[in-house]
């Protein structure tokens, strides 16, 4: 019945990442509700605040995408490409409560599309170096800015999992010829 399967999917949720190896487990099936209701899972634990649960289940997908020749692979590839947006725009939001300046221009009137996001980490940074973990999600974003002594060689082991990031500035940072 539909009401039971709606409260198994939303427990399956709240069990968190001992949920993952049965829900790729029953992708198996090729049953599209099963697919429909299995993507959803993996998607919301993925993007859980717990972060051994998100890689968890981010990697289950990846695995399921890797064929690419089946519904259900493109189904995962479909869902890995929304992750990717969510948690850059909650990265992008967790990272402004922080301190961080975010703004966003368009060098090109003419293309709407050619937005840039420049992300500034300066004075206002209240963050800890484990926030900076948050830098991995900021796909797409064109300049990177890091301002001030707080800046330090541990600072860029989190740039390093930015995915082409076209500009990083580094200014008046405690950054040695080794961290670079």
């Amino acid at each position: 019945r539909f009401l039971e399967r709606e409260v198994a999917t939303e427990k399956l949720i709240e069990v968190g990442g001992a949920a993952i190896g049965p829900v790729v487990e029953a992708l198996a099936s090729n049953k599209l509700e099963v697919t429909t209701r299995g993507m959803h899972i993996l998607q919301e634990l993925a993007l859980s605040r717990d972060v051994a649960v998100e890689e968890a289940a981010r990697q289950a997908l990846e695995r399921i995408a890797a064929p690419r020749v089946t519904a259900l692979a493109r189904r995962a590839a479909a869902t890995l490409a929304r992750l990717e947006e969510a948690r850059r725009d909650r990265a992008l939001q967790e990272l402004k409560q922080l301190g961080a300046v975010v703004t966003t221009t368009n060098p090109n009137m003419f293309v709407p599309m050619a937005e840039r996001c420049r992300v500034e980490l300066g004075d206002q940074w209240r963050g800890t170096d484990k926030d900076l973990a948050r830098l991995r999600w900021l796909r797409g974003v064109g300049e990177l800015v890091l301002l001030g002594p707080q800046v330090t060689d541990a600072w860029l082991a989190y740039v390093v999992a930015i995915e082409d990031l076209p500009t990083l500035t580094v200014k008046r940072a405690k950054v040695t010829d080794e961290g670079l």
